[in-house]
């Protein structure tokens, strides 16, 4: 159904999938194929709350940029905890 609606773009020579992994780098494989494009993969890694590594406060690129969850992060600092301390440290471990 996504390549259905995206068929204006087949065989466009500026288009391209971009995936985000897991689940997402299986979707964009299948619409390369079905739409004849170029498929790359955008490598992100979660950035999990303290207590609850499920619970995403953001995400960091493999450029190093970092997106925050601005819900998640404004939740956090109402704890009292210096939210760029903690994400410089867990940046660094992983």
């Amino acid at each position: 159904m996504l390549a259905q609606r995206l068929m204006t773009y087949q065989n466009d020579p500026k288009a391209i999938i971009l995936a985000l992994p897991r689940d997402g780098v299986l979707v964009g494989f299948a619409l390369s194929e079905l739409l004849h494009l170029p498929l790359d993969v955008f490598i992100t890694r979660k950035l999990g709350a303290p207590d609850n590594p499920e619970y995403a406060l953001g995400a960091v690129t493999e450029t190093g940029f970092v997106y925050l969850n601005q819900e998640a992060s404004d939740i956090f600092e109402t704890y009292g905890t210096d939210l760029n301390r903690y994400l410089e440290k867990l940046i660094k471990i992983q």
